[in-house]
């Protein structure tokens, strides 16, 4: 299981994560515990690097107020393990994992002995629906993106086009585009003839582990296909799960897999921005980010080119909230205002402090961030 690097220092975490660059926290620093009256997120996967340079950002500017600390969906041991959220016995948790699992405990609320919520917001991949409940909102306020990652010295081309990667993907060459080798069965390099591949070696694709794996449901999303096919790796490898976003697996080692220049692999680009130019927990490892329809995903400023890249593998990034007013007009909480915002006024999150927590952890932001929806 991955395991996220401990921080020597959190002071010196903190002055880095001030300025934007550097390695970043993960959960609240070292020794420090919220209080109930403190508002808390649990994060998803993709967010949780922002969250926590958020964190940082906001607490140095309110040293009167209410704090905002942010757990992580994967710790530094891992995985599951056991965190207290709150100050109070009755907010223990095991540590909720996906935007999913962080939804669920607003839905689902533990109080502290004070009456407060032991979890205030979640920040999440996806917008709330119907399935979440009723009462819960949900407020925009950045933009992920997934393409595909191989390793540098392997047999991948530079592009591939969308409806390559669905062949690929679908392990069907039948469903390469006019131009590329049509045949049965799974696809070749040298069959990508737009793309002058060469080697005679099948493309193998790989899917990581199923369970609240944002990356692969935006990824399936994106080629449109619900599964996989079965010329893949998918979710194991050596009977060891495949982690999201991390290119540091046995599965991406020259010499333990024997199809390890052949792989091709969906990977979050803020990850890969964060763990390559901001010194994130994660590795990259062999793997480089790679072009759909010809387009970069990562500019030469290392940022996320959300301008021109295909928008089916764009993804909007949202705050989740119980909902302080109606369905029709829905609110934020009064404690969350000062970070939220409310209607024309702008919360800490949208405003220029917090740029540093997008660009230090690989985000971009969106147009309309402070845009509020909500469940019926």
């Amino acid at each position: 299981m991955f395991k996220i690097r401990p921080l020597a220092c959190a002071a010196a975490a903190a002055a880095l994560l001030l300025t934007g660059v550097g390695a970043a926290q993960a959960d609240p620093p070292v020794g420090v515990q919220a209080a109930p009256t403190d508002n808390v997120s649990i994060s998803s996967v993709a967010t949780q690097n922002f969250g926590d340079r958020l964190s940082v950002l906001y607490n140095a500017t309110a040293p009167t107020g209410p704090k905002y600390y942010n757990w992580d969906s994967i710790g530094p041991i891992g995985q599951y393990d056991t965190i207290p959220v709150k100050r109070d016995p009755n907010c223990t948790y095991s540590r909720p994992f996906g935007s999913t699992a962080a939804i669920a405990q607003l839905e689902t609320p533990r109080r502290t002995a004070s009456g407060a919520y032991c979890v205030d917001l979640a920040l999440s991949t996806r917008d709330v629906t119907a399935d979440d409940g009723r009462g819960l909102a949900a407020l925009q306020f950045g933009r992920d993106l997934v393409t595909w990652a191989a390793p540098s010295d392997g047999n991948a081309v530079a592009n591939l086009t969308d409806a390559e990667l669905r062949a690929i993907f679908s392990c069907d060459a039948t469903r390469l585009p006019a131009g590329d080798f049509q045949h049965t069965g799974a696809v070749a390099w040298r069959d990508l003839t737009l793309e002058h591949g060469t080697s005679p070696d099948l493309v193998v694709p790989v899917l990581p582990w199923i369970a609240g794996s944002e990356t692969r449901t935006r990824w399936l999303a994106g080629l449109g296909i619900s599964a996989m096919g079965a010329c893949g790796i998918d979710g194991l490898f050596n009977d060891q799960q495949i982690e999201e976003d991390q290119g540091s697996q046995p599965v991406f080692t020259a010499g333990t897999s024997a199809q390890y220049k052949d792989l091709i692999f969906p990977y979050s680009a803020s990850h890969y921005i964060c763990q390559t130019v901001s010194g994130c927990a994660g590795n990259a490892g062999p793997l480089t980010a790679r072009q759909i329809d010809g387009v970069a995903p990562i500019t030469a400023t290392h940022t996320l080119n959300t301008a021109t890249f295909p928008g089916s593998y764009i993804n909007i990034l949202y705050v989740v909230f119980r909902n302080a007013g109606s369905t029709t007009t829905p609110l934020v909480p009064p404690n969350l205002v000062p970070l939220l915002g409310q209607g024309r006024a702008t919360g800490f999150i949208c405003g220029t402090v917090a740029t540093s927590a997008f660009t230090g952890s690989g985000l971009a932001t969106v147009p309309n961030c402070g845009a509020i929806r909500t469940t019926t």
